[in-house]
């Protein structure tokens, strides 16, 4: 701080600092730290004084002493435009009574989830300098690499041990920086089936969409199957109820190409498809730590098999959330991978308030909630999205579409993409770049988000402004851009990607921590995604429309019941009368008539197991008890059975 500076700040009147400030045994400001404690930090002095007004001071005169000041103090009157913001903020709070009634009371100001939400993004970078101060400078290196390089050099030092330890374990690249922990090595190596006795599971079937080698036609290379559940959990694993799992680009290209993910590749074929969902925790096995029945889980890695009813995985390829996931619903958790995708490409965008960002695939999950984070970060955004082609009819027939309905179409996608945060909305067809102009949108984007590729992905990169980055994230198309060479050297453009699950698995509370934070604008309203659902049995339908153009809504594949029988895939189940209620022990020999057949599944373990049956020999009277084996009840191979006493409760119709 300069001489200058520092006597101005020896000068100024206590009384002009805030009363929680501090500089007065106040909280302050800084990391960690609710920026709400203040308005623009010590400097800013008090609301009232902001307004010269009186503790006492009533709406009336709050009211026009602030008109008085905005004919005055406006910049375009000659003000500053710094007194004007903090007198605009001063206005906001005192103006409001819940607002004004807090701050007389605390010293602080109310936040809205938009507003806090804003101070969290990025370390505060979108954040309004008139509601706190900035944080301070990030610590670790500080100073150009030149300053490094003479303070080093000057000192006349040879290194230290540990800065030489720490070269030489950079100089190991990703192997250098791991640590063996028992857990670790359990991971690697295993642990020994004798050290432990594995966890049993009931006898029962699930419902897996499994893919059995690549093809064109993705249909042709699934099928809906019913498998046996495992009989046990070994160490580390867990027994988790899939709730829903969305149809995504990955999965359909996975199943395209027969089970390959980029660098990874399926264990074995067949094998269940569906990389991402949400789930709750059923059972335990030996050795897990950190979750336990009911914890409701993210799949991190690739070919976690969602696409199932139920599903084992290990603990260590789990996120757990908790229990009321911030009151995010689980259809949003099965969608967290979008979710999270653009927060994060805003989030290291390095952008600032006013600037521009252009994205295609405008109308997809993850484009939706960009628009939408955009609008609450104060950045332009310019939605690029298709036009939905006429249907050229085939020679003879007669079509119902027209221009003019495609014309409608358009129009009402350009409406509802402004109306989540778009400031323009551009065909993805001709230049970009001529079309801001004849739109007179000067200030060039500084971030192009392209999950398309091809020629969509060129459009996008004329459209940046010198200095620019594009971040890939997916390529829709299946066409790679041929990037030309004078767009790095003339203009100083850079390209990267981005992909989650990378990102995520060195930093998973991050990844919790994001989805907090849109948890919180989906509560207050401020935040929401189109979605479809789909049965699982209906996954062929929902395949289709998943792989629809322009559908402008996420498909998810719904999963409600655990445990299923495979009688219930036949159609004379799907017409038999059931009855409800029944429960299940574990204890019985004796076996019912063949003529019972089951339809929906299972419950929660430890508690009497909800299912339902039909009995086509004759109705049961209420209160009727029989002994039955596994196989007429579960729909498995005997086997496989296990001994039940299963006891009629109430006998009704559904």
């Amino acid at each position: 701080m300069s001489s200058g500076a520092l006597a101005a700040a020896a000068a100024r009147p206590p009384e002009e600092l805030h009363p929680r400030s501090a500089a007065n045994g106040g909280p302050g400001v800084g990391r960690g730290v609710p920026a709400a404690a203040t308005l623009g930090g010590p400097s800013s002095g008090d609301l009232y004084l902001q307004l010269g007004l009186s503790r006492g001071a009533t709406d009336t005169e709050i009211r026009r002493t602030y008109r008085n000041l905005l004919t005055r103090a406006h910049p375009d009157k000659g003000g500053d435009p710094e007194r004007f913001r903090r007198i605009q903020a001063a206005y906001d709070v005192l103006s409001d009574p819940a607002k004004r009634k807090l701050y007389d009371q605390t010293g602080r100001v109310q936040r809205t989830a938009d507003q806090e939400f804003v101070e969290r993004f990025a370390n505060g970078a979108f954040n309004d300098p008139l509601l706190s101060t900035a944080d301070g400078a990030a610590g670790g290196g500080g100073g150009s690499l030149a300053d490094q390089i003479i303070v080093r050099h000057s000192a006349g030092e040879a290194h230290s041990h540990t800065a030489g330890f720490e070269a030489w374990m950079r100089s190991r690249g990703d192997a250098g920086g791991k640590v063996f922990t028992a857990e670790t090595v359990a991971e690697q190596y295993g642990v020994a089936r004798q050290s432990y006795d594995p966890v049993l599971l009931p006898t029962a079937a699930v419902l897996q969409v499994l893919c059995r080698g690549p093809g064109g036609n993705v249909a042709e290379s699934l099928s809906l199957e019913s498998v046996p559940l495992v009989p046990e959990l070994e160490w580390g694993q867990v027994l988790v109820a899939v709730k829903y799992a969305p149809i995504n680009a990955a999965d359909t290209y996975t199943a395209r190409l027969g089970g390959v993910y980029g660098n990874d590749t399926a264990p074995k074929l067949p094998y269940v498809a569906g990389h991402d969902g949400v789930g709750v925790v059923l059972k335990v096995g030996p050795g897990v730590k950190s979750l336990s029945e009911g914890d409701p889980v993210l799949p991190l890695r690739p070919f976690a098999g969602t696409w199932a009813t139920a599903a084992v995985w290990q603990e260590h390829t789990l996120l757990k959330l908790p229990k009321d996931v911030w009151g995010l619903p689980l259809e949003y958790l099965a969608m967290s991978r979008e979710l999270v995708v653009a927060y994060q490409l805003l989030e290291q965008g390095g952008l600032k308030p006013g600037d521009a960002v252009i994205l295609n695939a405008a109308s997809s999950t993850v484009g939706q909630t960009v628009l939408q984070l955009a609008r609450l970060l104060r950045l332009r955004a310019i939605a690029i999205v298709r036009r939905q082609p006429v249907p050229v009819p085939v020679s003879g027939e007669a079509s119902d579409a027209t221009d003019e309905d495609a014309s409608s179409k358009w129009d009402r996608t350009v409406t509802w993409l402004r109306s989540l945060g778009a400031a323009e909305v551009l065909a993805d067809e001709g230049s970009l770049r001529s079309e801001l102009d004849r739109l007179r949108f000067f200030a060039r984007p500084r971030l192009a988000l392209d999950a398309v590729g091809g020629d969509s992905a060129l459009r996008l990169l004329d459209a940046l402004a010198e200095g620019g980055e594009m971040v890939v994230y997916g390529c829709m198309s299946g066409h790679s851009p041929s990037w030309p060479w004078h767009s790095w050297v003339f203009r100083d453009l850079r390209v990267r990607g981005f992909n989650l699950r990378r990102w995520a698995a060195a930093r998973p509370t991050r990844l919790a921590e994001a989805l907090e934070a849109l948890a919180k604008l989906f509560v207050a309203g401020m935040l929401s995604v189109a979605y479809t659902e789909y049965d699982i049995t209906e996954w062929q339908e929902a395949l289709e429309h998943a792989q629809e153009r322009g559908k402008q809504t996420k498909v998810l594949l719904k999963l409600s019941d655990s445990w299923v029988s495979t009688d219930a895939m036949t159609p004379s189940v799907a017409a038999a009368q059931p009855l409800r209620n029944v429960t299940a022990s574990s204890t019985g020999h004796e076996v019912l008539p063949q003529n019972l057949t089951t339809r929906g599944g299972f419950g929660a373990f430890g508690s009497p197991v909800a299912v339902s049956t039909t009995l086509e020999a004759g109705p049961l009277q209420e209160g009727f008890e029989f002994r039955t084996k596994a196989p007429p009840l579960l729909g498995v191979p005997e086997d496989l059975s296990r001994p039940l006493v299963v006891s009629m409760a109430e006998v009704r119709s559904p």
